[in-house]
Order: C-alpha cells, then structure tokens, then sequence
C-alpha cells in the first residue's frame, strides 16, 4: 500500500474510532402514537410491536368511540385501523413482520369470544381452527415466513400460513400453555403452567418441546419463556426477575433499584427492552421503560434527548427492532400514549466526525498540493 493510502487509512479509522466513543452514548427522541377516534384525556393507546421498518401495531382506546377498542397500525406519522373482523365489537394487534403481516386477536362482546387473527394486504383472516362461542383464543408473534404463534383455548400453537398446529406436550399435570414468541427458524418459546401454581418456560423446535433449567439463585415455580431471536438467545421471567438464556448459561439482567423486572423483547444484537420496578418512584406508576446492552441495564427515560424528557415518562417498552427502536406505553402532557422511540447520535457525534474526516481531507490536500518549496 502506498504511504499517502495507508495515511488516508489511519485518518479515517480514526475518525470512525473516535465517533464509536461517541455512540456508546446512545441518546432516543420519541415520536407520540395518536388515538383511533376522539383524542382526549380519558382516550389512550398502547404500542406493541414494531418491524425494521419501524412500522408499529398496537390498540387504541377512545371511550366515546362506536367501538372503543381497536388495533392501530402506525407508519409515517399516520395511526390508522386495519379493519374490524365481521361480528367483533375489539381488536388488539399484536406483532408485525417486514413483510407487513400484522396478527392480534379480536373479540365479541355478546359472546366472550376471542379469536386470533392475521391481517395482510388488506385482509383479515381468522386463524381459530376450531371457532364457535366461548373460544379464547390468540396470536402473540408472527415470523418472516408468517408463521404465527399464540394459544387456542388454552393450548400453545403455532400456525404454518395454512392451518394451526397445537404443540406437544407430554404429562398429566399440564394446563394452560402459552407461545409467546417465534423466531425466523421456527423455534417457538412460551410458559407451560403445572399444578400447584408452578410454570416452566419452554421451547419448541418444531420437532419436540423441552424445558428450560432455573436460573441459579431463582426458584423454578414460576418460568416464562417471553422471546427469543435468531440466534437462539432466549428471554426468560423467573419470579419477578429477568434473565437472558444464551448457549446453556444465564446472565441476570438486574433491576431499576426496584424489587422486579420483566423482559419484554430483544432484538438480533441481544438489546433488550422491558420494564422494570423504580426504587422511590411514583407508586402509581411504579415501572419505568429500560433498554439492557453490553451488560447494563439503563432507564430508557435516562437516554431520551432533551425535548423528549422535557415532554415524556416512559412507562412500558414492549419491543425492539434491529435498528434499536423502540415501542411502549408512556406518559406525555398527562396522557397515556403509544410511542416509539428512535436512537439518534448527539451533536458531539457529528462534531468527532467531522473532525475525523476533516484530518482525512488533510491528509489529501497535502498530497495534491505537493511538497513544499
């Protein structure tokens, strides 16, 4: 390589070394999430998922609305209503897929009946293999291939795009089984419930389902299987504590000062998001967002730029991208609203950059000018 390109070189790599430092101090800003019907003080809604896209689905509620409760779908700063499903007065949208697929559940008031649904392309689709009145049932996740998991009147399932298949499970005692999450493989995690009030978290590969171990220090009567990616990093609630499940060992996610944590999320970086209990807080509002990466757990409230803490208290973080975004339930000018929140760099970032590549620019202008007389 020639000197001037490895000069060149060096510049840059330093330049990108020195915005990496700056990175480290990831800062969000938060976009409010409207409501379907009526916006006002006893009106409210609540992100649930979001896809790498940042398209984000929940439900909203507008109690002067015809029907109160409704999914949302959100994108380019516009909430708007995928549909009702024939029959049913709610809807509660769940999960979406970058292919836009969105999946929740609906109900019918006069019946008690919940169904899970699928909505694409315009479409809602009842995805209950076994609909009649008294039936609870739900879709919780959906994968890249629209594989679908949740639970049918008490029995985990997943749903391969054609039909719904109950998985396994083997032994007397077991009761309600619940899929919470499925990742792009297949492999889907949720709770199985025992007698006696105890739970297990477990995974399914498609194949056969097995359990995992308690996490050293926690007592097993009460384990949930809440998420896992593609790379096989399983989130686990274990009585009131969080944990991540990474090739047979547990790492402890820790609290907010609090006395519980809940994990709600990771993405395929292992960033995770959840709530957790605030020492000192608000007893009304007890719980505050947190984001987990590199090991520490951070308030996702501490992290918001200085017009979003101006204006927001983040309560709930229910999902996380693989661009780090963020979806939840919070507080902003005293009302209960969605939002979802975007990692931005802070000025000091530009600042070293344009430092950086201005030592690169240097370094060639030098090298045009030629060497001095």
């Amino acid at each position: 390589m020639h000197r001037i390109g490895l000069r060149l070189l060096l510049a840059f790599s330093m330049a990108l070394a020195m915005t990496g430092g700056a990175q480290a101090q990831l800062r969000y800003r938060v976009e409010t999430i409207g409501v379907l019907g009526p916006d006002n003080a006893s009106s409210y809604s609540w992100a649930y998922g979001l896809n790498n896209h940042g398209s984000v689905v929940g439900y909203s509620y507008a109690q002067d609305d015809e029907v109160p409760f409704r999914a949302f779908a959100y994108e380019n700063d516009q909430i708007r209503d995928p549909g009702n499903m024939n029959g049913f007065n709610t809807t509660s949208a769940r999960a979406i897929n970058d292919r836009g697929q969105i999946v929740g559940y609906a109900t019918n008031w006069a019946t008690y009946e919940d169904r899970p649904f699928l909505y694409d392309q315009g479409q809602l689709k009842d995805l209950n293999p076994a609909p009649g009145t008294g039936n609870a049932a739900y879709a919780h996740a959906i994968n890249e291939s629209g594989q679908v998991a949740g639970t049918i009147n008490g029995r985990a399932y997943v749903h391969d795009g054609t039909q719904a298949h109950f998985i396994p499970f083997e032994g007397e005692d077991i009761g309600t089984t619940i899929a919470w999450a499925i990742n792009d493989h297949g492999v889907a995690v949720g709770r199985a419930e025992h007698g006696f009030g105890r739970s297990d978290a477990f995974v399914w590969d498609g194949n056969s389902v097995s359990y995992l171990p308690a996490p050293q220090g926690a007592s097993d009567s009460r384990m949930d299987g809440a998420d896992i990616n593609n790379a096989g990093q399983i989130l686990v609630d274990a009585n009131y504590r969080a944990f991540l499940y990474d090739g047979g060992t547990y790492q402890a996610l820790g609290t907010l000062n609090g006395m519980s944590t809940s994990a709600a999320a990771l993405n395929e970086k292992g960033w995770i998001v959840g709530s957790s209990e605030v020492g000192g807080s608000n007893p009304s509002q007890p719980f505050h967002a947190f984001l987990w990466r590199n090991g520490r757990m951070r308030d996702l409230n501490d992290l918001l730029d200085h017009d979003a803490a101006q204006r927001w208290e983040l309560h709930y973080a229910m999902d996380i991208n693989d661009r780090g975004q963020i979806v939840g339930l919070g507080m902003t000018d005293g009302l209960l609203r969605g939002f979802i929140a975007t990692p931005v760099p802070e000025a000091g970032t530009w600042k070293l950059l344009l430092a950086g590549l201005g030592g690169v620019g240097a370094v060639a202008w030098r090298r045009r000018r030629g060497p001095r007389d």
